[in-house]
This record gives C-alpha cells, structure tokens and sequence, in this order.
C-alpha cells in the first residue's frame, strides 16, 4: 500500500494508506497490551512478581543526562568530569 500510495499520488490513496496505517498501529497497540497483561496476571497468579518487575526494567528508559564519557581510553562517570571532558571539548 505504501509503495502505491507513493507512485499513484492520489487523495483516496494517500487516504486509504492513512486509515490501514492508523488501524494496523492500534491493532498492534492492542496485541502488545493484551501479552502483556496475561504474563503478568499468569505471575501475579502463581504469586511471582519477578516476571513483572523484569518487564518493568526492561521498559524503563532513562532520557535525561549525559551518558558515560571517554576520555584517554578511561570511562567517565562522575558528572564534574563528564562536564570538564565537555568544557574542553569546546575550548
């Protein structure tokens, strides 16, 4: 559809693409959360919470901050060395 969308240029094209586009998102939306809530209800049910837990570390995802620097081959984690290491990079 992609492709057709692409080489016919046409509004009910490009429309058609949209929708099957929009649906196929939500059925995956759909999918993953259904998974999910039955091997955590399974865990919760066999009184293991690990499985949970070990999805929810997996999930999680730290956006913020300046990842580890290297510098003369040693990795950098302090935050008043990474900012040096960045300071002198301008310099």
């Amino acid at each position: 559809m992609y492709r057709k969308c692409k080489v016919d240029n046409h509004p009910d094209t490009k429309a058609a693409f949209k929708k099957f586009k929009k649906d196929t998102a939500k059925e995956q939306r759909g999918a993953r959360w259904k998974y999910i809530n039955k091997f955590v209800s399974q865990a919760f049910e066999e009184n293991n919470t690990r499985p949970f837990w070990k999805y929810v570390k997996s999930q999680r995802q730290d956006n913020f901050g300046v990842p580890p620097l290297k510098k003369d081959g040693i990795l950098n984690t302090d935050s008043k060395t990474k900012a040096e290491i960045l300071r002198n990079t301008w310099e």
